[in-house]
């Protein structure tokens, strides 16, 4: 159970496990090792070192920090050097904080005089490592000079390192070194390993073209030269990295691999030249001409080696997925269609698999820029080459992880030719799910992945294999041992069933099947299908499975946590599962399930530790909660009309207030409430959304939805009860896209349907609307409206289970006060300058769906209101004093800072607000915080103190 508990830790991202505290305790805890007499303490302090940049990178600590280990380099042993070596290695994007960079070099740079050869290495290497801030110092560039000729083998190839590093830094170094290096590469007393490690130094010298034509010039005169393979492979490799830095030489690096590949009769020598033109091709596909791709294809028809053949292909396939797809020739002779062709139906399935990989991206651009090519259609040709490769992989017996790469690249090419061409989804699903029942199991979980992602961009495309999935099943069930390759499936076919009935109810009456196997696999198998079965609105088989684990966890977290999905499982089933003849019986239904959702908010809560705060699923379920109150409000105050007629003097009422829809009785008032209720929950939605920066896509989607919802119920009940507002309905463009984009995202479609729909009614009754009054009709039509959006099952977003993207920002404010809680006290005449740092702390996955561009820091100056107002000082008892700024910041390797100036001209006690939001690549701006608080006592002691008499200049020097 302790493998089960470990694996649920997956609901956010985990914290290293040391123990909280601040920079300054981390510091000296780390310098108490350093300074102790044992060996070991002091290398557990080094090796600590890294984690404390990264936790806390304060320009001040580092700088400290820094200082501690060159002092300690330089009086050390060579294996505190080496550690202080991979320290340095590992923190490379924080030297640029250090404050006192010429005692730091100081230090380090002291060793290099040192009689012992190894001692100079480390430093040399060390120092290599810092190159990106001291790449200048020439006294630096002259010790390395000097190591070259050292005469020991470990100083030199510690000086080599060094010249690489400092080479690729350093325009005047690449310069000055480039013609000794070339005059140890020529001279007859270097090795030759010396002479290939110093040949690949060549590749960081891109920093001018003057030194770029030198270097050009002096290897491609030694390929003559030296005509070895270990010479000519590492020569060209070295010059296909400079054209890559450099992008102007690629066409000639391009021509020179080319001729390589086709004169040099070596086999290593032409694979590292293919594969030196796969680099780039991705890097400067632009670069490329026709001729070059036609000298491709020609050699390709020529050669009679498969292993050749699928390294061109790989370049090609490289050219086909840029903007190069156009260098192909597509015109009478079309020869690459005809190298294609011959290919895909090679008995070599790795050769076959990339031909079908660049067959499909040449079709993809032919259907998509509407290129005619001999009239012929590549779609249905490109699908039936793919259909025919799965056929063989999936019925051979060689299950080598040749043939599974090859088989994740057909449902690669599949997938990418559904996206451009929804129509041949259908074809693939047929041919996937016909395979299932005809395949050994190591075959099963690759192709019920790929049906599964199929299956996921449209509703309906698999519901015609939830029969014979049911057998599937069964198989399954009946084997000796579930292993876990076959739990996997296991979950993928369940995964298959729920998306087969997403958009219909249940067909099959086999519960009974699947729950059996649900129970025949492990724990956490079945919490992932549980997961499922919520992210696809299937919560009655997501109540049994977690009411079974709640029990089977060791964590009290944990248990709380399977509690509370469960609640919210019985909630939703609350509204789906019932036959609903009344509304009354909604009523009924509706209570439930906010019961439940109480339980399960509560559940939530007492789940929460400080390494998962659960922030998103408790205001997640909190709103959901608040919905249905806001929809049970609903239903009651449309009730009014049967039970609340209007009285006598509503008429009288009515034309006082202007307002002639209060002739209708108290159901204007209730129902207008319910829509204030609902705008209320959209703008809540509104600020969820702009919270939840590491969301997915489809999250961001579910929670779009939800917040339209919201929206149309309130605009209908407007319109209905407003009498400024006539019937007229409109969607804005950003909502129109939402619920489009929800047909590709089947988690989303009920939604996205249920949206659609009261959209379709809202429009309906508005063309028909004359009357203006509140009737039967028109609570009616409110009821079916809110019933339409709110009765379904709500499908849970990935990001109520998973974080696959952390992101979070951490501020330290100065100054603070000296006692915690006690206000910083300033004079009201003075200023307080604030400092705000911070860092943005990011999970194992950075970047995943968005990055961080700006950090956007607000700083809120507030004067608190004191008990006894004086009119003076506050003229509106209503209006506080405010102060508001902002700015935005870029963080450097996650570290920012920003300053502010704040003026408090009167006396009394501030409330400082410092709160930081994030602005990604694409300039949204999302609302993460965090927040934190300063409190300022401004204080007048102007009657208190007699200004002091200025001193005389003869004083001045007495003092």
């Amino acid at each position: 159970m302790a493998t089960v508990s470990a694996r649920l830790s997956i609901i956010g991202e985990t914290s290293s496990g040391e123990p909280d505290q601040d920079a300054n305790s981390a510091l000296t805890e780390l310098d108490k090792g350093l300074r102790s007499a044992k060996v070991g303490e002091q290398c557990e302090a080094i090796i600590r070192f890294p984690r404390l940049f990264e936790k806390y990178p304060f320009p001040i600590l580092i700088n400290s920090a820094c200082l501690k280990l060159a002092e300690l380099f330089r009086t050390g042993t060579n294996f505190h050097r080496v550690l202080i070596l991979r320290v340095m290695q590992q923190t490379q994007k924080h030297l640029d904080k250090i404050l006192n960079l010429d005692e730091f070099v100081h230090r380090l740079y002291a060793v290099i005089h040192s009689n012992d050869p190894v001692a100079r290495a480390l430093t040399l290497r060390t120092l290599g490592n810092i190159a990106s801030v001291v790449a200048e110092k020439k006294s630096i560039h002259h010790s390395i000079r000097n190591s070259l000729d050292s005469h020991d083998a470990v100083e030199m190839k510690a000086a080599i390192y060094a010249t690489g590093k400092f080479a690729a830094q350093s325009k005047a170094f690449a310069s000055n070194i480039c013609s000794k290096i070339g005059e140890m590469i020529q001279g007859l007393a270097t090795p030759v390993e010396v002479k290939l490690q110093l040949l690949s130094i060549f590749q960081h010298m891109h920093h001018d073209a003057q030194t770029i034509a030198q270097v050009w010039k002096l290897c491609t005169s030694l390929l003559p030269d030296y005509p070895s393979q270990q010479f000519v492979v590492c020569t060209l490799h070295t010059l296909t990295e400079l054209a890559a830095a450099s992008i102007t030489h690629i066409p000639q690096q391009v021509n020179l691999l080319i001729s390589y590949l086709k004169e040099d009769g070596r086999m290593c020598v032409k694979l590292n030249a293919l594969k030196d033109m796969e680099k780039l091709a991705k890097t400067g596909p632009h670069l490329w001409t026709l001729e070059n791709v036609n000298q491709l294809v020609n050699y390709t028809i020529e050669t009679p080696y498969i292993s050749l053949k699928c390294e061109i292909f790989s370049v090609m396939v490289a050219l086909a997925y840029s903007v190069s797809v156009d260098k192909f020739d597509l015109s009478a002779e079309c020869k690459v269609l005809k190298l294609s062709q011959d290919c895909i139906l090679h008995d070599n399935v790795p050769l076959a698999a990339i031909s079908v990989e660049l067959l499909s991206q040449i079709a993809i651009h032919v259907f998509q820029e509407d290129v005619i090519v001999q009239n012929i259609d590549l779609m249905p040709e490109v699908s039936s080459a793919i259909e025919a490769l799965l056929l063989v992989i999936c019925t051979s017996d060689d299950q080598s992880p040749e043939n599974l790469k090859s088989l994740l690249k057909c449902f690669k090419c599949a997938v990418n030719i559904c996206e451009v061409s929804p129509e041949m989804c259908i074809q693939f699903v047929d041919t996937i799910g016909s395979l299932i029942g005809k395949t050994s199991d190591v075959w099963v979980v690759p192709l019920c992945t790929a049906l599964c992602a199929l299956g996921n961009k449209s509703a309906g495309v698999v519901v015609c294999w939830q029969t014979d999935l049911i057998p599937k099943l069964k198989e399954f069930i009946l084997q000796p041992q579930i292993t876990s390759e076959r739990a996997k499936a296991i979950g993928m076919v369940c995964t298959l069933l729920f998306q087969t009935s997403v958009d219909k109810p249940w067909v099959l009456h086999d519960d009974e099947i699947v729950m059996n196997a649900i129970d025949s696999v492990d724990f956490w198998s079945s919490y992932k299908i549980g997961r499922q079965a919520t992210r696809y609105g299937h919560h009655q088989y997501a109540i049994k499975i977690f009411s079974t684990l709640c029990n089977k966890v060791s964590s009290e977290h944990l248990y709380f946590w399977l509690i509370s999905l469960c609640e919210m499982s019985k909630a939703e089933n609350c509204l789906t599962s019932k036959t609903v003849r009344s509304n009354q019986d909604i009523i009924e239904y509706v209570t439930q399930a906010i019961t439940h959702y109480m339980k399960a908010i509560s559940a939530l809560k007492a789940a929460t530790t400080p390494q998962h705060s659960l922030l998103f699923q408790c205001e997640y379920a909190r709103l959901r909660s608040e919905v249905l109150q806001a929809h049970l409000q609903l239903l009651l105050a449309c009730s009014c009309v049967k039970t609340s007629p209007p009285p006598a003097i509503a008429v009288s009422v009515a034309t006082a207030t202007r307002d002639e829809l209060q002739k209708c009785g108290r159901v204007v008032m209730q129902i207008r409430k319910c829509a204030k209720d609902f705008k209320n929950l959209a703008d809540q939605y509104g600020a969820l959304y702009q919270s939840v920066f590491d969301a997915d896509s489809k999250t961001l989607i579910n929670i779009q939805l939800l917040h339209q919802g919201c929206l149309l119920i309130a605009q209908a009940i407007d319109k209905v009860s407003q009498h400024n507002q006539g019937m007229g309905f409109s969607t804005s463009e950003e909502d129109i896209l939402s619920i489009e984009y929800s047909k590709q995202s089947l988690e989303n479609y009920q939604m996205g349907e249920a949206c659609r729909k009261a959209s379709t009614i809202i429009r309906d009754f508005a063309s028909n609307y004359e009357e203006r009054t509140v009737s039967r009709q028109e609570t009616d039509f409110l009821i079916k409206i809110s019933n339409e959006i709110f009765l379904i099952p709500l499908c849970f977003p990935r990001f109520f289970f998973q974080a696959l993207q952390s992101t979070s920002i951490k501020l330290a404010i100065s100054p603070q006060p000296k006692t915690t809680g006690e206000p910083i006290i300033i004079q009201h005449t003075s200023q307080l300058s604030i400092k705000v740092e911070g860092v943005v702390q990011h999970g194992s996955r950075p970047g995943l769906y968005r990055k961080v561009d700006k950090i956007l820091i607000t700083v809120v100056s507030q004067q608190n209101r004191p008990p006894s107002q004086d009119p003076k000082t506050f003229p509106e008892p209503n209006i506080v004093p405010t102060t508001t700024l902002s700015q935005n910041v870029t963080p450097h390797y996650d570290y920012f800072h920003a300053q502010f100036l704040l003026g408090f001209p009167i006396a009394g006690l501030h409330s400082i607000t410092i709160e930081a939001a994030v602005i990604d690549d694409k300039e949204s701006l999302w609302k993460t915080g965090p927040k934190m608080t300063l409190n300022v006592k401004s204080y007048d002691d102007s009657n208190n103190q007699k200004p002091a008499s200025r001193p005389t200049y003869a004083s001045r020097f007495q003092t």
